[in-house]
């Protein structure tokens, strides 16, 4: 629902600022793609399933960074800049539609209840003070990092 928002406020924007804000917005759902997926395949799927479908996930976040700048130039050639998102705002739509009809919630079904915001906090801390656990977060992250500053500066290298 925030990309959708997001997306919309983009798709609209009556100023670069507005556009501006709408990005932040999308930028900020955009970042739960990488986080979300993986929870549910987790949660509903077990063994060999899973294995599947997270290779599946796994192979779509690691290719997208590299065809999204070529789906997005050739809509951009074609059908201008607004167009761009406001297909994303449709996509956004249709995924939200999916969601609603097709994923079930299931924490009542895996265990009797929601874990308290005590139980949370305390989790965060073993895993923010655990070395190995941190380690291996920022080398993803850089690595991660290191796509978003390729992309945006290829167009500017010269063969």
């Amino acid at each position: 629902m925030i990309f959708f928002l997001g997306s919309l406020l983009c798709t609209l924007a009556p100023s670069g600022q507005a556009l501006q804000v709408g990005r932040f917005i999308q930028g900020l759902d955009g970042a739960a793609v990488m986080v979300i997926p993986r929870a549910v395949i987790r949660d509903m799927y077990t063994g060999h399933r899973a294995t599947q479908l997270m290779a599946a996930l796994m192979l779509v976040i690691s290719i997208s960074p590299f065809l999204a700048p070529l789906a997005g130039a050739s809509l951009l050639q074609f059908l201008g800049c607004r167009a761009i998102f406001a297909i994303l705002t449709i996509v956004s739509l249709a995924s939200l539609l999916f969601q609603t009809l097709f994923l079930t919630e299931n924490v009542g079904r895996l265990s009797p209840g929601a874990p308290s915001a005590c139980v949370l906090l305390a989790d965060l801390k073993t895993l923010m003070t655990d070395r190995s656990f941190m380690a291996l977060t920022f080398m993803n992250g850089f690595a991660m990092a290191s796509f978003f500053v390729f992309i945006p500066s290829v167009s500017f290298i010269h063969a």
